[in-house]
């Protein structure tokens, strides 16, 4: 019976592989969430504006546990921008001098988790044009 060590040079070899695929799907994840969340920005801000994105009635109310999720989803997005402020300069630029943050700006604060959610609870026709968007 022979037994077979992996020298050093074998596992360093292995770690730079696994790093690289790291960065690499890293990248490609990065990528795809800053064109999903561009194109969010860009359908609701076409369809109500640059402020009045946060609407209830901008959500979809056809189900009645979304009431609640659509409040919690603006709750936290109202918690984002109350920690963000003095964080971020855009940030605290538009509440200063406007008292809103447009969308395309909070789009850039909003985890991939918060995206998700705020398109779950999007109108149908939003969420069908924000997919014809996304290369």
């Amino acid at each position: 019976m022979t037994l077979n060590f992996t020298s050093a040079i074998e596992i360093y070899a292995l770690y730079k592989f696994d790093r690289n695929i790291r960065y690499i799907f890293l990248k490609r994840v990065l990528e795809i969430e800053n064109n999903i969340k561009s194109s969010i920005a860009d359908v609701l801000s076409k369809e109500y504006g640059y402020d009045n994105y946060l609407k209830i009635s901008n959500f979809e109310l056809k189900q009645n546990h979304n009431l609640r999720n659509i409040s919690k989803l603006i709750a936290h997005i109202q918690n984002d921008i109350a920690r963000q402020i003095n964080k971020s300069s855009s940030i605290t630029h538009y509440m200063e001098n406007y008292g809103y943050v447009p969308i395309w700006v909070l789009a850039n604060i909003l985890t991939l988790g918060a995206i998700s959610r705020f398109f779950n609870l999007m109108k149908l026709k939003e969420r069908q044009n924000v997919g014809l968007m996304c290369p």
